[in-house]
């Protein structure tokens, strides 16, 4: 395989490493993988062809251990405008794991007891907007804690968290974004220490399902005080 592309990305951080640039070669070609020998080998298995990508960092800093990737996949070269897509897909991994834990442990899909398909779709599609959801209110959080919450959020839904958390009138120019998930993290049991890590989406849709009730309940409060 001859080098085909460079690409620069950032590199999250890690356990004993901080977050740093890594500037990679990219190689990219087609393999057969043939049947496996011995015992196995009696299957009756086809060889199959894929693609490989050779991910190789180009001038790590010193003492860190250089970041060298083998990635493998169905789609034809043809299928690549340019190799580095499949960098970027790669990359995005740690959200797509953390999309279905929301998915899967925090709207429990898997315990829907439906039993014609036709009524699990439906279901499926609105829990995979709830866990979308999330997923931008923890992302964006974190890459833009700047932004106010009333650009993305509505003006119920910050104002309940505030006064239920709070204890006092909410601020008519509103919060950041950051301030405001923090909220909703504390109400599912988030210390909100100095030392604590940002919380999670586990603390968030926690939160948001607890502010949903309290605002809930206010409204049905808020008309029985209309119809006495």
């Amino acid at each position: 395989m001859v080098p085909q592309q460079e690409i620069e990305f950032e590199l999250r951080r890690r356990k004993n490493e901080a977050a740093r640039t890594v500037r990679q070669r990219l190689r990219m070609g087609r393999v057969t993988l043939h049947r496996p020998t011995g015992r196995r080998g009696k299957l009756r298995c086809q060889p199959v062809e894929v693609t490989v990508l050779y991910a190789e960092e180009i001038d790590p800093p010193s003492g860190k251990e250089p970041v060298h990737w083998w990635l493998r996949t169905d789609y034809s070269l043809e299928s690549f405008t340019e190799p580095s897509a499949l960098i970027r897909w790669y990359l995005l991994r740690w959200q797509i794991e953390i999309f279905f834990k929301i998915l899967k442990s925090g709207c429990r899909v898997e315990q829907l007891q439906l039993r014609k398909v036709e009524s699990y779709e439906p279901y499926l599609a609105m829990y995979m907007i709830i866990a979308w959801h999330i997923l931008y209110l923890t992302s964006l959080s974190q890459q833009a804690p700047q932004i106010n919450c009333r650009d993305v959020m509505d003006e119920t839904l910050w104002k309940t968290a505030w006064v239920r958390v709070r204890r006092s009138r909410p601020p008519d120019e509103g919060i950041s974004i950051k301030e405001m998930i923090v909220l909703i993290a504390q109400l599912s049991g988030y210390l909100a220490r100095k030392s604590d890590s940002p919380p999670g989406p586990k603390a968030i849709w926690s939160g948001l399902k607890k502010l949903y009730h309290v605002i809930e309940a206010q409204t049905v409060i808020n008309h029985c005080q209309t119809y006495g």
